[in-house]
């Protein structure tokens, strides 16, 4: 006779176990949502950053000459534009600094001449040096557009000369051989073209000499 109200606590309790389990039933299941939304998300985000920083990965490179991923031409310090016999190289980088600083109207000498006015600022100017089968240099300095492009004798080019034109004051840069022919002239051109010139001749120099 005392087994029995034992018999029944124990059922009571285990009954109130059974509710309670079954009313709290939500919420456990809504926290194992959240915990598996929760490890998707993670997983999620640690493949977006990976993925992110291969995409942004910065390129391996050294300090090397022709080892950066930025153009090559342009950037000489000063002690680099006015060393002697430069040849080709150094002409090249003459000519894309001209370029930069300001339209200019370019007068190509010889049997006849030919005038061409181009604006090649803002990264606008392409110089490229090759090399024929006889050994010479051939410059190419063109517009991106392709509506400006000269091809120069590199090997014939001596001197770079920077003056004064004595007909209009003007700023002037002639290219010229070693018998003093002019093989490119250029006027730099706009209101602030003489400005532009003087920037110019301030990093160069009044001569350019291409040949040590």
């Amino acid at each position: 006779a005392r087994t029995r109200p034992n018999s029944f606590a124990a059922i009571a309790a285990v009954f109130a176990i059974l509710v309670s389990v079954y009313k709290a039933r939500p919420f456990a299941l809504a926290v194992f949502r959240h915990r598996m939304v929760m490890k998707r998300c993670r997983g999620t985000s640690l493949v977006t950053s990976h993925a992110s920083a291969d995409a942004n990965a910065m390129p391996s490179y050294t300090h090397e000459a022709g080892s950066h991923p930025i153009n090559k031409w342009g950037g000489l310090s000063n002690v680099d534009r006015r060393v002697s016999g430069g040849g080709a190289k150094q002409l090249g980088e003459f000519l894309l600094e001209l370029a930069q600083l300001a339209p200019c109207r370019f007068v190509v000498n010889g049997l006849s001449i030919m005038e061409s006015t181009a604006d090649m600022r803002a990264g606008r100017a392409v110089v490229d040096i090759s090399t024929k089968p006889n050994g010479r240099s051939v410059l190419a300095f063109a517009s991106k557009d392709g509506k400006f492009n000269l091809k120069l004798d590199a090997d014939a080019i001596v001197e770079v000369v920077l003056e004064e034109s004595e007909q209009t004051g003007r700023g002037i840069v002639h290219l010229l051989d070693d018998k003093r022919r002019k093989h490119l002239t250029a006027v730099m051109e706009g209101e602030d073209g003489q400005v532009h010139f003087e920037i110019l001749r301030g990093r160069w120099g009044n001569s350019v000499q291409l040949k040590a």
